[in-house]
């Protein structure tokens, strides 16, 4: 399934792990939360993290399921609500269910939501990129590195001759909620 894919490629064990309020070591380490911990037994790393004391390992999905004792799904919904993370379109499901073409006005809307996103992705990675190796990185620079590629490239598609991929992408975008979360994600920046 995509969502796990893209929360896996886009949220390290140790990113989640501070979010969810773990302090974590500049080693990587951190007190093990699924045991009573006295020294720092967890390490966090890029792909997986490990408690060398109760021996709990696992990948950012099994960290989450675990600690708010839910469905690894449910884990990775949650991941991706809270780090923004957008799911790319699934070919198969475009062309499975039926659906009505979008008016000109809509595949303008979906062209010019991407392209203003883009831009905000593009300036918060200027913005707000680290100063300091040693900074924690801003959220929103975060989501600029994971978001922009994926989102170019669905701008790229409305410069290409192709109607029909421009039809079936805005179909899609205007189905799945991506548009919505896009609008949400960009007034809440305004609102900041």
């Amino acid at each position: 399934m995509n969502i796990f894919r893209n929360t896996k490629a886009a949220i390290t064990p140790r990113q989640a792990a501070q979010h969810y309020g773990l302090s974590v070591e500049p080693s990587g380490m951190a007190h093990c939360i699924f045991h009573d911990d006295r020294h720092p037994s967890m390490k966090l790393n890029d792909t997986y993290f490990y408690c060398f004391s109760c021996h709990t390992h696992g990948d950012v999905i099994d960290l989450v399921a675990q600690l708010f004792h839910e469905s690894p799904y449910d884990a990775a919904k949650r991941l991706a609500s809270d780090f923004c993370i957008l799911a790319a379109p699934q070919q198969k499901s475009m062309e499975a269910r039926p659906l009505t073409q979008p008016s000109p006005t809509e595949e303008r809307l979906c062209f010019s939501i991407l392209m203003d996103y883009e831009q905000c992705l593009q300036q918060w990675k200027k913005a707000y990129a680290p100063t300091d190796p040693e900074e924690e990185p801003d959220e929103r620079y975060v989501l600029a590195c994971y978001d922009l590629p994926y989102i170019s490239s669905l701008v790229d598609i409305w410069f290409q001759p192709d109607k029909e991929q421009q039809q079936k992408l805005a179909q899609a975008l205007l189905q799945d909620g991506t548009l919505v979360q896009i609008l949400k994600r960009m007034t809440n920046a305004r609102e900041e």
